[in-house]
């Protein structure tokens, strides 16, 4: 309780060093100084040894465990004997399972001078360079995964594969349909307040349709997939890494990339396509909505303009991003599970690796298929 105090006196006998504790020891009490009896400890004479004594009466909880840790760490460390028989057995136990776990040998290590400018860039950019590396390994065995399938070697679990499949196609239907819902109001809504004033209402057809089938389906819909599956991919695959799972896969020989990594990656590349497909139907349907609510356009003249302005090019490219986007998710979830931690927030830390790798590399590859798509003419 607040306001008790605990004691401790050295007293100097002539074959020993005598160390008497009393009163009440817990995290609120007022304590004498560990630091003041390890100087008179090291102050006395070389020869004598150490002797703990605790009052019967006194209280106490891990704190004293601690204090005494202390003093016996200081006198062991000084050469002299200890005793400490004269303690209870819940203290000693303590005392025991403190001595048992050593210390980490750079638990206290000192941080280096701070680096330069130049420094920092060149770590960054090697950070950047290594994670590059690892990706492109990790392509290179789900890859060698692939052929191994094709040629009916590969070690997978179809049962898992059907399950995974499920999970990221019905049970992503909607949320990809409220998304894609809102995206095609805004992008429609939008064209209605910019076109009205040039009497160019048809036109919104043209904004949605480009809008949804080249770009904003598949990117929202990667989005989507990055924060909910590839999140969970990186999870499951991290849980399991913390529990030795993977381990215990390699012990028998089945590769991990094709047990774990193979029914994952075909079933968000094959799903994102129709998700995107799914998610262009809404947006294009709620782009309608807001088109004939707010600008008077008639769903006829809405599809019309939309089939004259909108070639099956903007369609496929749109599907053609969406199985890049599968993969990219899928690779981002599976390598950042792969490379977890084993600490207790090492499945958090993993999971939202994945998200912003995931994210990343969708907006990249998004606008390196862009460049070529516009180089190519499509």
């Amino acid at each position: 309780m607040e306001g008790q105090t605990g004691h401790a006196d050295l007293l100097l006998e002539p074959e020993r060093i005598v160390i008497r504790m009393s009163g009440h020891w817990s995290v609120h009490s007022k304590l004498p100084s560990a630091q003041e009896l390890i100087r008179e400890i090291q102050e006395a004479e070389s020869s004598l040894p150490v002797v703990f004594d605790l009052d019967k009466e006194s209280t106490y909880d891990t704190v004293l465990a601690s204090f005494l840790y202390r003093l016996v760490d200081a006198s062991e460390d000084s050469g002299r004997a200890i005793e400490l028989k004269g303690l209870p057995d819940r203290l000693l136990r303590l005392l025991e399972l403190g001595r048992k776990v050593p210390l980490k040998e750079d638990a206290k290590k000192e941080q280096g001078p701070r680096r330069s400018f130049v420094e920092e860039i060149g770590h960054i950019t090697l950070n950047y360079w290594n994670g590059a590396l690892a990706i492109a390994t990790f392509t290179g065995e789900w890859l060698i995964a692939i052929g191994n399938l094709l040629r009916g070697r590969a070690t997978i679990r179809w049962k898992d594969f059907w399950h995974i499949l499920r999970t990221v196609s019905v049970d992503a239907l909607p949320i990809v349909a409220l998304i894609s819902f809102l995206v095609g109001v805004i992008i429609s809504f939008l064209g209605a307040v910019t076109l009205k004033q040039f009497g160019a209402e048809f036109a919104v057809a043209y904004l949605v349709g480009f809008g949804i089938l080249r770009e904003m389906g598949a990117i929202m819909t990667g989005i989507i997939m990055a924060g909910r599956t590839g999140a969970a991919f990186a999870a499951q695959i991290g849980s399991m890494k913390v529990n030795e799972e993977i381990d215990a896969l390699k012990t028998l020989g089945i590769s991990p990339i094709e047990f774990i990594v193979l029914p994952r990656l075909l079933a968000l590349f094959i799903m994102m396509p129709l998700l995107t497909l799914y998610s262009n139907v809404i947006g294009i349907l709620s782009g309608w909505i807001v088109a004939e609510g707010l600008m008077g356009v008639p769903g006829p003249v809405y599809f019309s303009e939309m089939q004259y302005i909108v070639g099956m090019e903007d369609f496929l490219l749109g599907i053609f991003k969406a199985c890049v986007f599968g993969i990219l998710v899928s690779t981002a979830g599976c390598l950042r599970g792969l490379q977890s931690g084993s600490g207790a927030d090492a499945v958090g830390v993993a999971a939202t690796r994945a998200v912003v790798a995931g994210i990343t590399l969708i907006v990249f590859s998004n606008a390196v298929i862009d460049w070529a798509a516009a180089t190519l003419g499509i």
